[in-house]
């Protein structure tokens, strides 16, 4: 699981790519949990859709929990094909197969 702290925009979504990376290279299921991320815009949402496409590709499953209701709404707005997989808690996500 990763669990991003604090804002996530222009100048620190590089940590987010590299935490991304990492966490495909040994796992296929990665979980991100939003709950201590305290601002996102539109280039950390793409960030993670990026990553999402790209643990598609590898067969594995990129998946988020607990956002904040200003990242629904960039994911709505942003996940054009609505394919991110988004639960709104940590408990959600384990129990989901």
């Amino acid at each position: 699981m990763l669990r991003p702290v604090g804002e996530v925009d222009l100048s620190t979504h590089p940590i987010l790519k590299t935490g991304l990376a990492e966490a495909l290279k040994v796992s296929q299921r990665v979980l991100v949990d939003m709950t201590d991320v305290a601002y996102i815009d539109s280039i950390g949402v793409k960030t993670l859709l990026r990553y999402h496409e790209k643990a598609s590709m590898l067969g594995a499953r990129l998946a988020l929990t607990n956002p904040s209701a200003l990242l629904r709404s960039l994911i709505d707005i942003l996940d054009r094909d609505h394919s991110l997989t988004v639960f709104r808690s940590l408990d959600a996500a384990l129990q989901d197969p």
